[in-house]
């Protein structure tokens, strides 16, 4: 199987987009200008990139799942160390890193550690009237993907317990909650991300159309391993970097901004789509700085508020307002995020996180080794 380091720098190019969004503090002096455009409006787009990546990695990951409740349950687990530890610490530090700053500055913070809870177990603030696909940010407001993350692999975990018909039951299960419940119930389905159909409580996540990028990672997973290929190396690589060169343009431009796969979406799923196929005849070479990048991007990600969100409370009603606004501000929200995250990554994620998961496999493997002797020692009693 060859590597498919790409992915990682495309992890990382993705949550430096997000970074460099919200390193725009508010918003600059000319919005309109053409500096704005390229550097802040379409990076929004880095969560549509980090969807369809996921999606391809869950089928890249189980391909060789037996299907068994034991391997299940170790993925869930992996899946659950993976996010969960970062970002309930990261959450919490937030919170606190925001109670101090809006204390400083003589102002009420809206959230309470009943929302912080609440945002720990993965649940909206705002499902029943929140705009979509947001319905309510949690505390730390960069974690609403997350939501969506979680209960894509939920559906992951559900499927691999049906074995070789895992991919029949996933596809099902998609076509129930994104096409049929919405119909049903008096909507006219479509692909728009941020579009909500006429629903409450969790079911606004269900059917999301925003889901439809994972599924699009999905399929591009299938593509990967089926007999499809670019024979010729120096075609595939040259329609890789051609997608890459319209996703750029796309997304730069705005020609249709926002998030789902019929906006931002749409030249992402083509992109990945490019690569992933030519990497089948084509080995990218990836510079280390990307790969590093990819290895700290789920901290990058979640830490970064703490650098850009504070900066904007402490920075605006002082004579710095101006000059926080404009581009030559963003090197330093870029390092200052870049350096906290190489700390989280290293940390939370190398240390809290693997710390966790290997402690839970490894009660896993107890119990697991501890039944099978049990039942070997009841099938030798029979006999």
């Amino acid at each position: 199987m060859k590597k498919l380091t790409f992915l990682q720098a495309f992890r990382g190019i993705a949550a430096l987009m997000v970074v460099i969004l919200h390193s725009r503090i508010n918003y600059p002096t000319n919005e309109s200008s053409l500096i704005s455009n390229w550097l802040f409006n379409a990076n929004g787009s880095g969560v549509d990139l980090f969807f369809v990546i996921s999606g391809f990695i869950m089928v890249y990951t189980t391909r060789n799942t037996d299907g068994t409740f034991l391997y299940t349950t170790k993925f869930a687990v992996k899946r659950f160390a993976r996010i969960v530890p970062v970002y309930l610490v990261v959450s919490i530090i937030f919170y606190i890193v925001m109670l101090i700053t809006y204390g400083y500055i003589n102002a009420d913070y809206k959230f309470g550690w009943n929302d912080v809870v609440k945002s720990l177990m993965f649940i909206p603030l705002d499902l029943n009237n929140g705009n979509a696909p947001f319905f309510g940010s949690p505390v730390l407001h960069v974690g609403w993907s997350l939501n969506y993350e979680l209960y894509f692999y939920l559906i992951i975990c559900i499927s691999l317990l049906f074995k070789k018909f895992r991919w029949v039951v996933f596809s099902s299960w998609i076509a129930f909650s994104l096409l049929f419940l919405p119909y049903i119930f008096g909507n006219d389905v479509t692909l728009i991300g941020f579009h909500r159909y006429n629903f409450s409580s969790y079911l606004n996540i269900i059917t999301s159309p925003l889901i439809w990028e994972f599924v699009a990672g999905v399929v591009i997973g299938w593509l990967y391993f089926s007999p499809l290929q670019i024979h010729n190396p120096l075609v595939a690589r040259s329609i890789a970097w051609i997608s890459a060169a319209f996703a750029f343009w796309w997304i730069v431009s705005g020609v249709h901004s926002g998030v789902g796969v019929t906006h931002w979406g749409f030249p992402m799923v083509i992109m990945v789509f490019c690569f992933v196929i030519a990497s089948k005849t084509y080995e990218f070479t990836v510079p280390k700085w990307l790969i590093w990048l990819g290895d700290i991007s789920f901290s990058l990600y979640l830490v970064h508020p703490i650098v850009t969100d504070t900066a904007s409370l402490l920075l605006w009603d002082t004579p710095a307002r101006v000059a926080i606004q404009d581009p030559s501000f963003l090197p330093l929200m870029v390092a200052l995020s870049l350096a906290i995250a190489s700390l989280s990554h290293h940390y939370l994620e190398k240390g809290l996180s693997n710390k966790v998961r290997d402690v839970i496999l490894k009660k896993i493997e107890f119990f697991s080794s501890k039944n099978k002797k049990h039942k070997d020692k009841e099938t030798d009693n029979v006999k």
